[in-house]
């Protein structure tokens, strides 16, 4: 389990933050951040703008020495993919992004909760998942505590510089060495016009400043049912922008999506029917959860019970313990043409996530990662790449149950899944299944 080591605040929101305003910066160590953590209420989800499936388009405009005049570079493209939560209730909304000056597709994690909008710092911006708790968030806004109108209000924090860094000949998505001090102003509500229609906004300015490098000035105007319409970054004499042409809202919910399609299963005698509600519980307890392209669920009746990967066009059934269980469901997942992850994929999260799924199946309770202990039935050899991952947790039968996952990718691919629990469905002993490339 990946602990934040940053605050989480039920009052004030993530610090280490200083607020300009007369309340005193809060600097807690790692002992405060996981108590932080263990013992607020859950942060309140206002995140419907970010939905699974919902997408919005840009027209990207720059200039500069070399483009004295501001010239249209092309179409900019956000997908938000899936979401997760930390333990301590705050939810983590994963975009997937396609910038007109690189080719690569980037992934970056927002989260909107009572404490404001942040863009959350990551392992990697060229995979899914990825989390770097130990790091400030973007403090890209902080919900007023008094409803004065007019006021203008300032925030500030060290972190690592997101997105693109205009002038800097740095990759889009990347994060500029060095922790960057960000000061930022919130200037109140501000209508906007763009080619997707005028807007009322939060207009936010945050300017970065790290010794050696030229400052990054960053403009935002931010609605609270969209999200961002129109965004300016200047370094230098150097500009690029970027304006609303075309926002989609999320589908309808995935919970919905599901039952429906379970229900569907139920009506056409698909599956065993007992005239019964199918119940869902969604495997979202930590970043792990956004190393694929969509969510995962445990849904149970009273006479089954099975895992299902929702994608934001597909719903498939898998078994972390049946072989063939994972083909049918994997490259839908992992955005891939084969049932491979691609490199770039942390493969102790999908372990992790995996093991999960058939806590989640088994419905475990007070799940969590533990050092791997179970025995392997077999060797998995000839491995470009292998991982694996253990989880405990309170069974049904009332006792401390263990499920580790591992697996291997080389010229083929292989899982095996192990556990401790007795009964037979758990899917004790070995189980694998192998894919070409």
């Amino acid at each position: 389990m990946v602990v934040a080591a940053w605050q989480l605040d039920p009052a004030d929101g993530v610090g280490p933050v200083k607020e300009i305003h007369g309340v005193s910066s809060r600097a807690f160590g790692l002992a405060g951040a996981i108590l932080a953590l263990v013992c607020i209420a859950p942060a309140q989800d206002r995140s419907n703008w970010l939905r699974a499936g919902a997408a919005w388009k840009y027209a990207v405009t720059r200039k500069g020495p070399q483009l004295p005049k501001e010239v249209t570079v092309g179409e900019q493209t956000v997908v938000a993919e899936s979401a997760a939560r930390l333990p301590a209730g705050m939810w983590l909304h994963q975009l997937r992004v396609t910038r007109p000056e690189q080719a690569a597709v980037t992934f970056e994690v927002w989260t909107d909760g009572t404490q404001g909008v942040l863009q959350h710092v990551t392992k990697s911006t060229q995979r899914r998942g990825g989390l770097q708790p130990e790091h400030q968030p973007m403090q890209i806004w902080r919900r007023p505590k008094s409803k004065a109108v007019g006021a203008t209000r300032r925030w500030e924090w060290r972190g690592p510089l997101l997105g693109v860094d205009v002038g800097s000949g740095d990759k889009a998505g990347s994060s500029a060495p060095g922790q960057w001090l960000h000061r930022a102003e919130a200037f109140g509500q501000e209508s906007v016009q763009v080619p997707a229609g005028t807007f009322v906004t939060e207009r936010i300015r945050i300017r970065s400043e790290l010794a050696g490098r030229e400052p990054r000035l960053r403009t935002v105007w931010l609605s609270p049912k969209v999200g961002v319409v129109q965004e300016v970054r200047r370094c230098g004499a150097s500009q690029r922008t970027q304006r609303l042409k075309q926002y989609t809202p999320g589908g309808e919910a995935a919970t919905d999506r599901l039952v429906r399609h379970v229900e569907g299963l139920l009506q056409r005698g698909s599956v065993e029917a007992y005239n019964n509600t199918p119940r869902v519980t969604w495997l979202e307890a930590g970043p792990e959860a956004l190393t694929v392209a969509g969510r995962i669920a445990a849904v149970h009746t009273d006479g089954w019970s099975r895992n299902y990967f929702v994608g934001p066009e597909r719903i498939a059934p898998f078994e972390v313990t049946s072989p063939g269980g994972l083909t049918r469901v994997a490259y839908v997942a992992f955005d891939s043409k084969t049932a491979v992850p691609k490199p770039q994929t942390d493969l102790h999260a999908l372990a992790l996530l995996l093991a999960r799924a058939e806590a989640g199946l088994h419905q475990f309770g007070n799940v969590h990662e533990v050092p791997v202990t179970l025995a392997w039935n077999e060797d998995l050899l000839d491995a470009d790449q292998q991982a694996s991952a253990q989880i405990t947790g309170g069974a049904l039968d009332g006792a401390q149950r263990n499920i580790a996952v591992r697996l291997r990718f080389g010229r083929r691919w292989q899982h095996e899944a192990v556990t401790d629990t007795p009964s037979p469905e758990a899917g004790q002993g070995k189980q694998q299944e192998g894919g070409g490339r």
